[in-house]
């Protein structure tokens, strides 16, 4: 049985959640991105995600704003241009399809085994993606802040699907592009050719690292190289989610911060 409830700008059809945002003048429609200094003039910002509950396992939570921002201010743009070690030809094709969303803490960005063909930036905040299995089992396989980049590969090909789940370990903020345009415009441009190798090079050696760490270092081996590559960043982690991460149980990362406290 479909049901749409359009109060809102959530609608449900069957196991689907769809958001919407209709004229953001004349619909009720909230522009939340106050000070950007620009006028907007009626345009339609309209954003569908489409949320599969996974095998019952994991509820599917989106609370996301969308906001419009300066194309100056787009983290998406930051990132790109430094990649290019520069400025990028016919940026506002992407920038008309990038889409800011806001996620409260504990909140999903895209679920797993669904059909989202899209990159992520983040602007703020810090995400978690995560592999869950079919007996509810949840393993971390990478953390996400502030300037980084994230989706799934798998679901980047005409007709694939997540093979993970992406969730806000605190109030975050992204910027989501389709990743089919970004192919477009390396179909046409050596500079975004180039930009987008660079990118996937980098989204590799995370990979390769992440892979070499969990099969060749020890657990203490582990925790030691996570706090010294991001200094900080485990003080924002739930210490369940960090143990999960580094291939641990609560209580043997909670005997492994002991012993390093101690020295």
């Amino acid at each position: 049985m479909r049901q749409r409830l359009q109060s809102g700008g959530i609608a449900s059809e069957g196991n689907d959640l769809v958001t919407t945002t209709g004229q953001l003048q004349g619909e009720g429609v909230t522009n939340t991105g106050a000070g950007t200094g620009e006028e907007d003039r009626g345009s339609t910002l309209v954003v569908i995600e489409r949320l599969r509950y996974h095998a019952g396992i994991m509820p599917a939570r989106l609370t996301s704003a969308l906001t419009r921002v300066k194309p100056s201010a787009l983290a998406t743009r930051a990132l790109f241009e430094r990649l290019a070690g520069g400025p990028l030809p016919s940026w506002e094709r992407l920038e008309a399809e990038i889409v800011v969303q806001r996620i409260e803490a504990g909140g999903t960005v895209f679920t797993q085994d669904a059909e989202h063909p899209f990159a992520y930036v983040v602007r703020s905040g810090l995400l978690k993606n995560v592999y869950f299995s079919e007996d509810g089992e949840d393993w971390i396989k990478s953390f996400c802040e502030e300037g980084q980049f994230f989706g799934s590969i798998a679901a980047l090909e005409p007709g694939g699907r997540t093979s993970f789940a992406a969730m806000a370990v605190e109030p975050s903020e992204v910027e989501r592009l389709p990743y089919a345009t970004l192919e477009t415009m390396t179909e046409t441009s050596v500079a975004w050719a180039n930009t987008l190798r660079r990118a996937l090079l980098i989204f590799g050696r995370r990979k390769e690292k992440r892979e070499r760490e969990l099969l060749t270092l020890r657990p203490a081996e582990r925790y030691r190289a996570f706090v010294a590559e991001t200094p900080g960043l485990e003080d924002r982690i739930p210490q369940r989610d960090l143990a999960r991460y580094l291939g641990l149980t609560p209580v043997g990362l909670n005997r492994i911060i002991r012993r390093v406290k101690r020295g």
